[in-house]
Order: structure tokens, then sequence, then C-alpha cells
């Protein structure tokens, strides 16, 4: 019987669609940043980061981690296989793929949160189960993003 072609990735980065939906907001010209811009700019600091590292990567989806299974410390969605979910500036993510990043942590699975942790749901602001599912995740503030591929690199 011919076998599936295994597709591992050691890393997948969310990309925040539901944190940039929350965080859009008109600001006038030569103001602050709003918070769906510097969401957008944590997502390209992060890819840059990993493609300078030479770290291979994928962008997923919020639906996609959380319609994946949990394997020997691997989140598995078809042919695609992850070790690390790295969440570039996510402030909200949908209850259902927090639950599935908390189980994956606890199977052994690397979960990094770059520049935010996860605070809301997509139905509370905040939510006090994803700000306590999110507090579990290992932290990297904006201004570490350049030891990002270290941090994925460690045991």
């Amino acid at each position: 019987q011919p076998t599936e072609e295994c597709a591992t990735t050691d890393t997948a980065v969310l990309f925040p669609t539901d944190s940039l939906m929350v965080g859009f907001e008109l600001v006038p010209p030569n103001t602050r940043e709003s918070d769906a811009a510097r969401t957008a700019n944590l997502v390209r600091t992060v890819e840059h980061t990993l493609t300078k590292a030479r770290h291979p990567f994928t962008f997923v989806d919020a639906d996609m981690l959380a319609a994946s299974t949990i394997t020997n410390r691997t989140l598995v969605h078809g042919t695609l296989h992850i070790r690390t979910v790295i969440l570039p500036g996510v402030s909200t993510l949908p209850t259902a793929t927090a639950r599935q990043l908390a189980a994956f942590k606890l199977a052994g699975g690397r979960v990094l949160a770059v520049g935010d942790r996860p605070v809301n749901s997509t139905r509370l602001f905040p939510d006090a189960e994803i700000y306590h599912l999110g507090a579990t995740w290992t932290f990297i503030s904006e201004k570490h993003t350049a030891r990002l591929a270290e941090a994925i690199s460690r045991p």
C-alpha cells in the first residue's frame, strides 16, 4: 500500500486573523499605531527572524490548529506535523484552538507567544479561560524576537 508522504515542519506560525479583526481601528495619521498594525508588524518580524535564521516554518490558521490531533508531542493535520506553534501578537484566540494548544503543550509540544499573550476569546473580552491557558505558554517579548530561532532550537 502506498503511504502519504509526511510534510513534517518543526514550526508553524499562527496567522492571527482574530487578533487583527479585534485590533482594527482607524487612527489619525501621525498618532499611535493601531493594535492591528502592531500585530501585523509582529507577524512580519517573526517571519523575517525565522527566514533570516533559515528556520523552516509554515503559516496556519486557528481552525486548522483546533482540528489537529496530538500524537507523540506533535500536532497532526493531514500530512502536516508540527512540533512548535508560534503566536505572533495573538491577543484573541478561539476557545477550541486555545484548548487544543494547551493539550498540545501538556503532551510535550511547544507554544511560544510573541509580543502578546492571548487574553480574549472570540466571544469574551477578556476571557478568563483564555488568559489562564495563555499564561502557561512561553512568552517572548517584542524586544527579544531576535532570540526566537534560539528559543525554538532549545530542547
